[in-house]
């Protein structure tokens, strides 16, 4: 069956040739699923999921994709208020990762009417205590630099996490020279 978008291009006038080349090139979407390189043995990926549905398709799939490693998340929460109103629904969502590491909530400047205390997430989502981390932002870095393994390292969410995932990927680089 033909996709709506391919016929939309034939019939406009798309050549089949810039069509193929096009989709051969194509890289994908920056922050959904993104492979970002390898650290110590890891793959590391970048992921913009941070509604608990996203997270649930997105860990589900990785775990389909990768069943041989061990899929930890990263997961920074997305503003207070939204964490707050979505707490229920993060009851579930990261049981498809192997270990989670949770940060701090990532605050929306002019956005955040209330603090929300981190550990009442943490202690909402069911995972046995022995997969679930909470790791202060400022230990993150360090935190995820030793850990080692054949593991699908996921930083997820809409903050600041990417700056971590590229951090790694950039010393490991560095230290290759």
């Amino acid at each position: 069956m033909i996709s709506k978008r391919l016929a939309t291009s034939i019939f406009f006038g798309i050549s089949s040739e810039i069509i193929k080349k096009t989709i051969n090139e194509f890289k994908g979407i920056g922050r959904r699923f993104e492979t970002v390189g390898k650290y110590n043995n890891s793959l590391i990926i970048d992921d913009y999921a941070h509604h608990p549905t996203a997270i649930n398709v997105t860990l589900k799939s990785a775990k389909k994709f990768y069943p041989s490693k061990k899929i930890v998340c990263v997961f920074q929460p997305h503003s207070y208020h939204r964490t707050k109103s979505l707490l229920n629904d993060f009851v579930d969502c990261f049981k498809y990762c192997d270990k989670l590491i949770l940060t701090n909530i990532f605050s929306v400047a002019g956005r955040e009417t209330s603090k929300f205390n981190d550990a009442t997430l943490f202690n909402i989502i069911n995972l046995p205590k022995e997969k679930k981390f909470f790791i202060d932002n400022k230990k993150l870095f360090n935190y995820v630099k030793k850990m080692t393994g054949n593991n699908v390292i996921i930083f997820m969410g809409a903050g600041d996490i990417n700056k971590y995932s590229r951090k790694l990927i950039e010393q490991n680089s560095n230290e290759a020279e």
